[in-house]
């Protein structure tokens, strides 16, 4: 539901109720009995506007947001149908837009329990399929529409198409999303002929009819050389084929690391707890290929880092379609396995002064990643009077805090804007930008934003000798995630 302060938005429904005469005469005055009216239902949902879409399909005005007037006032008066039947009293109060709308309908009651609804304006269309123990809280979106159209090609059931084949809606949904786009004179009569959409639902349904056997507690995929399994727009798995196409590899946008385990009969086989361990004591490989015969084994990839769990995808191999080096795709069972661990780590690391002889422990240079050789887009121990920073005044890194506050109470770093004066160079100009005068001593904390890897981290100044500066520190190695 929606999260601005906008009034629920009742959509109307004007039902005619029709009386019915038998025809049937008898008794004692001859009368006639009037048919009971048909027995209704509320459906209460939201619907979701596209984020971005091309006018034209829907007025005169060229690519615009959702909370343009003129579209606004165009999805405030669609056609609706449910369950086929035209709902013709559909309006919207149209003073205030939002990307999702509420709603509520009374409709007549299903016997099968199911309730399709159809919103049309122009050439754009959303779907979704309802079952009764939905109809109270449902949504009608792009995925939704997906699915509905998937379970008109395949005969599977819309809800069971969202949970268990999340990433073949996911693909036609985007299909979906790319249409609303489109100029108004390639689309023929509605965003479903588009024939990227069209062809889009005809091969995962074609994939749909032929599944069977699968674990119904897992996700399914027919994998192609690039897809996004978690939906956000993003390719996130990819395959790639071997020089003389044998064999496959598959691997994340996050690691080309996998583990492995064969001679499996389902993916519920390689247990979490095992799947983290192999990880945990390196028990990887980047190099590793599959051949089309293989089938029924696992891997284990690095999915997602973040500043709540990691995320690690576990893929169970059912078929690899690999003919005479010609790709199509591999069928696949997956689930996530969250870790315990996170990106967020802590520590403690000693910086040597440049130029200073050697110290048993102490690093030339750090993005408490990785450490090397000072550099640009890391940190260092330049000098007493400029304390720690980059070898270079163009590259801000370091940005203070006022007072000396407790590094384990802090949950986040100052997020780095381009041009933003209170990031500097080193820790003396850091304090400079917040009016603190002189270099870095014991007890002062900084939030540090490394470039080279967009990473975020904090540090405070632990102990201070004439050759070393050792700090305890936070870092999220996520790049983009200040949050720890």
């Amino acid at each position: 539901m929606m999260n601005r302060c906008v009034p629920p938005l009742v959509l109307g429904v004007a039902l005619t109720g029709i009386l019915l005469l038998t025809g049937c005469f008898g008794g004692k005055d001859g009368g006639s009995s009037p048919t009971p009216p048909a027995a209704t239902v509320e459906l209460a949902g939201t619907l979701t506007l596209p984020t971005r879409l091309n006018s034209n399909l829907l007025a005169a005005v060229q690519e615009v947001r959702n909370t343009d007037t003129t579209t606004g006032n165009a999805w405030s008066k669609p056609a609706v149908a449910v369950n086929d039947q035209v709902v013709t009293a559909f309006t919207l109060a149209t003073s205030t837009f939002s990307g999702d709308w509420e709603f509520r309908l009374q409709v007549p009651q299903a016997a099968d329990q199911l309730y399709r609804l159809d919103v049309n304006v122009g050439k754009v269309g959303l779907k979704a399929r309802v079952r009764e123990a939905s109809r109270s809280a449902f949504a009608i979106n792009s995925r939704t529409t997906a699915a509905a159209l998937l379970a008109q090609a395949s005969g599977l059931e819309a809800d069971a198409l969202l949970a268990t084949f999340p990433a073949m809606v996911g693909l036609v949904a985007q299909r979906l999303e790319t249409a609303w786009l489109a100029d108004t004179a390639s689309v023929p009569t509605t965003i479903f002929d588009v024939p990227e959409v069209k062809n889009e639902v005809a091969s995962q349904a074609d994939f749909l009819k032929t599944t069977s056997g699968f674990d119904p507690a897992a996700m399914v995929a027919y994998l192609k050389t690039s897809n996004d399994l978690d939906s956000d727009g993003v390719p996130d798995l990819q395959i790639v084929k071997n020089i003389d196409g044998t064999a496959i590899r598959i691997f994340t946008a996050l690691s080309a690391s996998s583990s492995l385990k064969s001679d499996l009969t389902s993916v519920g086989e390689y247990r979490d707890a095992e799947l983290l361990a192999d990880f945990a004591a390196n028990r990887t490989r980047t190099d590793r290929f599959h051949d089309p015969a293989a089938k029924n084994f696992a891997l284990g990839l690095y999915f997602k880092r973040s500043a709540v769990a990691d995320t690690y995808l576990k893929l169970f191999i059912k078929r690899i379609d690999l003919v005479e080096g010609s790709f199509r795709g591999v069928v696949a069972e997956y689930r996530y396995v969250t870790a315990t661990a996170t990106a967020v780590a802590t520590g403690t690391k000693t910086f040597l002064r440049a130029g200073a002889d050697p110290e048993a422990g102490a690093v030339a240079a750090s993005d408490f990643l990785t450490d090397g050789a000072a550099a640009a887009t890391n940190l260092s121990f330049l000098d007493a009077a400029r304390g720690l920073g980059s070898t270079s005044d163009a590259v801000k890194l370091v940005r203070a805090y006022q007072g000396k506050p407790e590094l384990a109470e802090m949950t986040y770093a100052e997020p780095f804007v381009q041009g933003d004066t209170r990031f500097a160079a080193h820790t003396t100009a850091a304090k400079d930008a917040l009016n603190m005068t002189g270099p870095a001593t014991v007890g002062d904390v900084f939030s540090l934003y490394f470039p080279a890897t967009g990473h975020y981290a904090l540090i405070k100044i632990k102990t201070m000798t004439a050759t070393t500066i050792t700090v305890d520190y936070k870092v999220n190695a996520v790049a983009g995630e200040n949050k720890f």
